[in-house]
């Protein structure tokens, strides 16, 4: 069964045994100037999709990355719930958030005490 495809590698480690030091060259040559073609192409690529808008019909907090977060993540971090503190009257996306709202000033007085 692997019969064919050793000999089909036996020939080609053959036949690239038996280049020139010329040819090689030549086909490492070939090699880069064909990476350097596909790099080009990819790049040219990716401008044209940082040209078009998110399309973020959910209103999805933005990642590091400039694009929405995965709504999953969204729901798991319970941003899909929004807290109001009455006391500084601002609204919180996730009760994370919320909480290291009221977290902030007590760590600062305590940086004080001492």
């Amino acid at each position: 069964m692997l019969k064919e495809h050793r000999d089909e590698t036996k020939n080609f480690i053959e036949r690239k045994q038996t280049r020139t030091g010329e040819e090689m060259e030549e086909d490492k040559d070939d090699a880069e100037e064909e990476t350097l073609q596909e790099v080009k192409h990819e790049s040219d690529h990716e401008d044209d999709q940082d040209d078009k808008p998110i399309y973020n019909p959910l209103n999805l907090p933005l990642g590091w990355d400039g694009k929405p977060i995965p709504f999953w993540l969204y729901k798991l971090h319970g941003l899909s719930v929004s807290y109001y503190c009455e006391i500084c009257d601002m609204t919180f996306r996730g009760r994370k958030s919320f909480e290291r709202h009221f977290m902030v000033p007590i760590l600062a007085m305590n940086l004080f005490i001492f």
